[in-house]
């Protein structure tokens, strides 16, 4: 399984509207289950890092599908469309502020006592 992370930093004075965003997502994240599976993710993990300057780092982890192609999970990502996707989107890319920053992996650990 591979895992696809990255960053993009939140400014300050947007963080309380990106946390009601994620507040209306855990109270129905019903369209992220069907866009993960449809795309060949299991597991996504979304964390707020605050920054010295008020801003905080908005760190993005999926853990993909054994088998799952990571040029093809982005390209599916971007070109996904659902009901979902439609209303989520536009909302979450008004954060970004541009290309998010790729995450490289260079440690990995799993405890496989399974």
């Amino acid at each position: 399984m591979a895992t696809f992370a990255f960053t993009v930093t939140i400014p300050e004075q947007r963080i309380p509207e990106f946390r009601g965003l994620l507040a209306e997502l855990r109270n129905d994240h019903s369209g992220l289950v069907e866009r993960a599976r449809a795309l060949g993710y299991h597991r996504e993990r979304m964390l707020l890092q605050p920054n010295l300057d008020g801003s905080a780092q908005l760190i993005t982890c999926l853990e993909l599908n054994e088998g799952v192609d990571l040029a093809d999970f982005l390209k599916g990502l971007a070109t996904y469309e659902s009901d979902w996707t439609r209303s989520w989107n536009p909302r979450y890319v008004s954060f970004l502020g541009g290309r998010p920053a790729l995450a490289e992996t260079l440690f990995a650990w799993d405890d496989d006592k399974d």
